[in-house]
């Protein structure tokens, strides 16, 4: 910070004259420094909220801008938060820039991830018997991919019939007879899920 001494000089018309100092505080033009910011990892087709943080120095306030987002994010400047669902994949180079009041910026470049949105697919499953009034155990095939964990429902079960979801066993004494289509369904942990057919005949107790 520069503070020159000036001297102010009054002069008459015969050479009279009286003067002043006084002093001119030269402040520095400061520049703004981008923090540090991490990796983020997001999912596909799933909402993404990550607040990042401020930046340090410069003149004045300083206003914040992200680009080079995901397709789905967007970035809101007053809070500095990068917010949305995204809808493709991969990873997206992202240039945070941070700029004082009187135009002067800094930046840094991070990355955000987004991992694909992973469907299960439910499992082939045969035809099965059963015998009116007879008790009837059988335990039906693990779905496959998704992600995390997988969860599993029957539905359109013979009457007598139910379905252990934690087991994936249909058991019971069945009442009726004659065919039912049931319907298989696996779902995964952020609720996407596959479904097959098959059918449960159910003989008569002759």
């Amino acid at each position: 910070m520069e503070t020159p001494t000036v001297t102010y000089t009054v002069r008459d018309s015969d050479g009279d004259s009286d003067s002043v100092e006084f002093t001119i505080t030269v402040n520095p033009d400061l520049t703004p420094s981008a923090p540090s910011v991490p990796g983020y990892s997001a999912k596909q087709n799933s909402p993404f909220s990550q607040q990042l943080p401020v930046g340090s120095g410069g003149d004045g306030t300083l206003t914040y801008i992200a680009t080079g987002l995901p397709e789905g994010l967007s970035f809101i400047t007053s809070t500095r938060t990068i917010a949305g669902t995204p809808t493709g994949t991969g990873p997206a180079t992202v240039r945070y820039t941070v700029t004082d009041s009187d135009g002067d910026s800094d930046y840094v470049d991070f990355t955000i991830t987004v991992a694909p949105d992973l469907t299960p697919s439910a499992p082939n499953v045969p035809a099965y018997s059963a015998k009116q009034n007879s008790q009837f155990t059988q335990q039906l095939p693990e779905g496959t991919g998704g992600d995390g964990t997988l969860s599993y429902a029957a539905t359109g079960l013979p009457v007598g019939l139910s379905f252990i979801t934690t087991t994936r066993t249909i058991t019971g004494t069945p009442t009726g007879t004659g065919p039912s289509a049931v319907r298989y369904t696996v779902t995964d942990s952020d609720g996407d899920s596959d479904s097959v057919d098959f059918n449960i005949t159910v003989a008569e107790d002759l």
